[in-house]
């Protein structure tokens, strides 16, 4: 009998808990992976990033869900937050004017299995370590170069800056940190069948990358993209515990 499992449905969600779930699938016939209705295009990007899984198949079926932990169809596991971390982090997440940003001191019992990234994994009993370790995507890398050379007209001669941020939830990078020198690739402003699966080339290629606390940054980061102007604008999302684990050599930007 197939196992139910139950993630938050963004990009980063599902980039995150890559590495838990490969490994439960070692022990596992099938894992049917559920989230919440999501949009045709993040639906084949989920179904494409866990092709490498045999055994984890992404289901489309659109579900409800009632609570963290309880939702339409009957899950055998959530991997969401527990219900010890909302009692401890219950009274930031209700009330945005409490000092919680990463410029603040953080309260004395926060520790780094709080953060949102390791909640998930130790919830579910595996080490954080694994997001990387068990990461596993294999790129297009001839869909990649259309994209660079074909959709976006880049060349190989004219240095250019790519630039993540996201208006529609006021996610917005100050431009003070970013030449005007040279031509902005902004991932907001693409064609939204451009999917972010097939980004990387043009990130490796760029001559700065200036990011927020988004998917694609963790998604860069597990892929280990090697760049030497990283740049995460770490003021644009700054919960302390909503930041991302990273290996990479991110220059980060506080304020």
């Amino acid at each position: 009998m197939a196992l139910k499992l139950y993630t938050y449905p963004a990009f980063g969600d599902h980039i995150v808990c890559f590495g838990l779930i490969k490994e439960m699938a070692k022990y596992r016939d099938q894992i049917d992976y559920y989230t919440d209705p999501i949009s045709e295009r993040s639906l084949n990007n989920y179904k494409r990033l866990y092709s490498s899984i045999n055994n984890v198949r992404i289901v489309e079926e659109p579900i409800v869900m009632i609570s963290d932990h309880e939702s339409s169809v009957k899950m055998d596991i959530h991997v969401t937050f527990s219900p010890e971390w909302y009692a401890k982090m219950g009274p930031w997440l209700k009330d945005p004017s409490l000092p919680y940003h990463c410029n603040i001191p953080q309260p004395d019992w926060f520790t780094e299995d709080m953060k949102a990234e390791s909640a998930w994994y130790t919830f579910q009993g595996f080490p954080l370590h694994l997001k990387w370790d068990n990461f596993y995507f294999e790129r297009d890398l001839n869909k990649e170069k259309e994209i660079y050379y074909d959709r976006l007209g880049l060349n190989d001669k004219d240095p250019f800056i790519f630039i993540h941020e996201d208006p529609a939830r006021n996610y917005m990078i100050n431009k003070k940190y970013i030449s005007l020198n040279y031509r902005w690739v902004e991932l907001a402003k693409l064609p939204e069948d451009i999917s972010l699966l097939d980004m990387l080339y043009v990130v490796e290629k760029s001559k700065e990358a200036h990011l927020f606390n988004t998917g694609f940054l963790v998604f860069i980061d597990v892929m280990n993209i090697r760049h030497d102007n990283l740049i995460y604008h770490k003021y644009c999302r700054d919960p302390f515990w909503d930041q991302p684990a990273t290996r990479l050599n991110w220059k980060i930007i506080e304020k």
